[in-house]
């Protein structure tokens, strides 16, 4: 599990980073972080990665929302 210093932001970053094969919700994340960041910081911080284009968001049919780290070829 990453270090809880830093930023939301930096916490998404490598949590995600560290678990590039599989999605994560809002509720995975912060289950992760211990209660450091609360759902609506951790859900801004994954908004404000998407626009920048670090993360993926997915929509499944039950309108759950899970996120991933962008993977670049290589």
């Amino acid at each position: 599990m990453p270090k809880l210093t830093g930023t939301a932001t930096e916490f998404v970053l490598n949590t995600l980073r560290e678990h590039a094969d599989r999605e994560c919700t809002i509720s995975d994340l912060h289950a992760h972080c211990a209660g450091r960041f609360s759902k609506d910081n951790l859900h801004n911080a994954c908004k404000r990665l998407h626009e920048r284009g670090f993360l993926v968001k997915q929509v499944d049919s039950e309108r759950s929302v899970y996120w991933a780290i962008v993977r670049h070829p290589g």
